[in-house]
């Protein structure tokens, strides 16, 4: 029994190294299945905290006008409405380099500068959203930012048309690229064009 005894004592001296190789493995393997295990976790939240931290909106209500006559104001005092910002599109487009306008693009600006800042706040991926009185600067969606190769420091050439038909060369600032809830997983067309977002200012000047 006694021999025994050494040559199991022998064989784990021996093989001490093999040993500690299989439970660095063991360890290894169970912290990479943990560590996939939390990502996951956090992966499949990351939605509901980005739309948790936005405060997003419940309804959207388009007017056949613009609304800047009373409606939108109107629509904000019912007493049901907890919080209301108003965002007005714009008549304006990117331009190529080939002087076109680029149809596949959208521009809007906040009418008092409460969306983006109170109500269906953005993640930003670089930069800052406009300032108010910078009629100059823009924010792209990250999508608009893939497709027309776009980042924060770049000068955007844009068209703007009004009632008239008259064309007015704008030159933009890209300040921010962000990511919206309706540009995580696009759905509408509207979801998968470029969308640009301006200062209020911009509407004004």
């Amino acid at each position: 029994m006694f021999a025994v005894a050494l040559l199991v004592a022998h064989k784990l001296r021996t093989g001490w190294r093999g040993w500690a190789g299989l439970a660095l493995i063991i360890a290894l393997a169970g912290g990479a299945v943990l560590a996939a295990a939390a990502g996951a976790s956090r992966t499949e939240s990351a939605y509901p905290r980005f739309l948790a931290q936005s405060n997003p909106s419940d309804v959207l209500v388009s007017p056949a006008g613009d609304g800047t006559a009373g409606y939108d104001a109107a629509i904000g005092a019912l007493p049901d409405v907890a919080a209301s910002a108003a965002l007005v599109g714009l008549n304006a487009l990117p331009v190529t380099a080939s002087g076109a306008p680029d149809n596949d693009a959208v521009l809007a600006a906040p009418l008092d500068g409460r969306y983006f800042r109170a109500l269906d706040v953005p993640k930003m991926l670089a930069g800052r959203l406009p300032a108010p009185d910078a009629p100059g600067e823009v924010a792209v969606s990250q999508i608009g930012a893939q497709l027309l190769h776009l980042h924060v420091g770049s000068v955007l050439r844009m068209a703007a048309i009004d009632n008239s038909n008259h064309v007015r060369p704008l030159t933009e600032h890209v300040v921010g690229v962000l990511v919206t809830r309706a540009s995580v997983v696009p759905v509408t067309y509207l979801d998968r064009v470029a969308q640009f977002y301006a200062s209020p200012a911009l509407r004004r000047d």
